[in-house]
């Protein structure tokens, strides 16, 4: 007779919990890096359906330039917005929750959250994203002055100009669903000049001016007050809760979150 042989009891329970432990430390993995590329295509169809929209209305108005549309003008973005893209609902300045997430985000790191305010009109787009623009003729930057003694010591209220037209753009790719985490779905950029989507807003690299009353932009005599373009919110992608910094990452690392 053909002896048969088998698998014991033992033996295939402990393949089964070898294959559970596994699966435990590798699922997570896999779905968080599914999520993660799913959010970057998201982020990179808004991005681009804006910067379409953006060449679109230059080349309607018959403007060389985004500055000279009619975008710079009181009310210029939100008609922007209502006239070039597909509009679920609309939130006042008041009512950005019910547009964003009724929550705070949460940075990468999870060392920082925050309630996400517009101060400006919030739109969910057609594509379940939802943005909120707004022209800013200043930049808040981290700002120092140096002391006649020569300690250094950080000022608070410290901007800069920007250069032309810079809207800053909030972008949440799939609106008040999870995670609401800065980088992940919250992106913090800013639609420059030129009609692109950067990091950064336009404006001096370093400026260096004397100070009065620790305002550096009285021209007197006074302490050297020296700043770099770096605004308060851009930190290093991760460390912010709308996600300053990451946009730059994504770029970098050819539109892949490993970050």
């Amino acid at each position: 007779m053909k002896k048969i042989t088998a698998f014991t009891l033992s033996e295939v329970l402990i393949t089964v919990g070898i294959i559970g432990v596994v699966s435990a430390l590798t699922v997570p993995t896999l779905m968080r890096n599914y999520q993660n590329q799913a959010q970057t295509v998201q982020l990179r169809k808004v991005v681009s359906e804006i910067e379409n929209a953006i060449d679109m209305f230059i080349t309607e108005e018959g403007k060389t330039s985004l500055a000279s549309t009619s975008i710079a003008q009181d009310g210029g973005v939100d008609s922007f917005i209502r006239t070039h893209f597909k509009t679920v609902k609309s939130c006042s300045d008041s009512e950005t929750s019910n547009c964003f997430a009724n929550e705070q985000y949460m940075s990468i790191d999870g060392n920082e959250s925050r309630t996400f305010r517009c101060s400006n009109n919030s739109y969910i787009l057609a594509n379940s994203a939802v943005i909120c623009a707004n022209r800013v003729s200043q930049i808040k930057v981290n700002a120092v002055q140096t002391q006649p003694n020569g300690t250094v010591r950080p000022l608070p209220d410290a901007f800069v100009t920007a250069n032309g037209i810079n809207i800053e753009l909030f972008i949440d790719t799939n609106g008040a669903q999870a995670p609401n985490i800065g980088g992940r779905d919250m992106f913090h950029v800013y639609i420059q000049p030129d009609g692109r989507i950067y990091d950064q807003a336009n404006t001096d690299g370093v400026i260096c001016g004397p100070a009065i009353n620790n305002n550096p932009f009285m021209p007197t005599e006074g302490p050297m007050v020296c700043y770099a373009n770096v605004e308060e919110q851009s930190k290093d992608c991760g460390e912010d809760a709308f996600g300053s910094g990451c946009f730059a990452r994504l770029l970098e690392n050819n539109w892949r979150m490993n970050y």
